[in-house]
C-alpha cells in the first residue's frame, strides 16, 4: 500500500485544515465547533496514539474528512466527532459537554461511548467492541457517521505503526475484524463512506 503523507499525522497541518474547512461555516457554527475543539484539545492533552502521533489528531481528522470528503457540515455532528472519544478516555464529563456544547452533540457522545470493564482481556476487548458496533446499528444515522468516519481514520494510520510499537501484531487481526464487522456496519450506513472504508482496506489486502 503507499505509503501516507507525514502530513496526515502532522497535529498542527490537520488542525489548520480544520480551521480552514470551518472558516466557510456561518460564525454561530464555526463557533460551535471551536468550542468543541477546543475542549478535545483539552480532554486528550497528554494522550497519544499507538502510533505516536497526539490522540487529539484522530478526531481532527475525521472532522476535517466529515467536511471535506463526505460534505458534512452540521455543526453538531462535526462537535460530536471532535469529542466521540472523550468521555470513554479523558475525565470529560456527559453534563460537561451537555452545558458545553448542547443536548444533540452530548447525544451522538453517549451513542459513541463504550465503558471499559477493570482488567478486561483481549478477547473481552473484541467482543465489546463488535457488540458495540451492532448496537450503534440502532441509534440515529449522525452517530453512525462518526463512527464510519472513526473506523475510516483508524484503517488510515495503520501504515504509521512501525513494529517498534505493541500494536504492530494486531494489524493483520485488525484486517480481518474490519472486514467482518466494520464494511457491513458502514454499508448499512453511508454508501460514500463505505466505498472509501473498502478501498482503504483492499489496499491492505493487496
Amino acid at each position: 500500500m503507499k505509503s501516507p503523507s507525514s502530513a496526515y499525522n502532522t497535529v498542527e497541518i490537520q488542525r489548520q485544515k480544520l480551521l480552514a474547512a470551518v472558516d466557510a461555516f456561518s460564525k454561530t457554527s464555526k463557533g460551535k465547533i471551536l468550542k468543541a475543539l477546543a475542549l478535545a484539545e483539552e480532554a486528550h492533552r497528554g494522550q497519544y496514539r499507538d502510533d505516536g502521533a497526539p490522540y487529539v489528531i484522530h478526531p481532527i481528522r475525521m472532522a476535517v474528512s466529515l467536511i471535506k470528503e463526505f460534505g458534512y457540515d452540521a455543526p453538531a455532528l462535526i462537535s460530536a466527532a471532535l469529542l466521540h472519544d472523550v468521555i470513554e478516555d479523558t475525565p470529560m464529563t456527559f453534563s460537561r459537554i451537555q452545558k458545553a456544547c448542547g443536548t444533540h452533540v452530548a447525544s451522538h457522545v453517549g451513542d459513541l461511548t463504550d465503558a471499559r470493564p477493570e482488567h478486561e482481556t483481549e478477547s473481552m476487548k473484541r467482543l465489546r467492541k463488535q457488540k458495540k458496533l451492532i448496537a450503534l446499528l440502532d441509534k440515529s444515522k449522525g452517530s453512525r457517521i462518526i463512527k464510519c468516519a472513526d473506523i475510516l481514520d483508524n484503517m488510515r494510520s495503520w501504515p504509521f505503526l512501525t513494529n517498534k510499537s505493541s500494536a504492530f501484531p494486531k494489524l493483520p487481526r485488525w484486517v480481518h475484524e474490519a472486514r467482518a464487522n466494520s464494511l457491513p456496519f458502514a454499508k448499512a450506513t453511508d454508501e460514500r463512506m463505505y466505498q472509501e472504508i473498502k478501498r482503504t482496506l483492499d489496499g491492505y489486502e493487496k
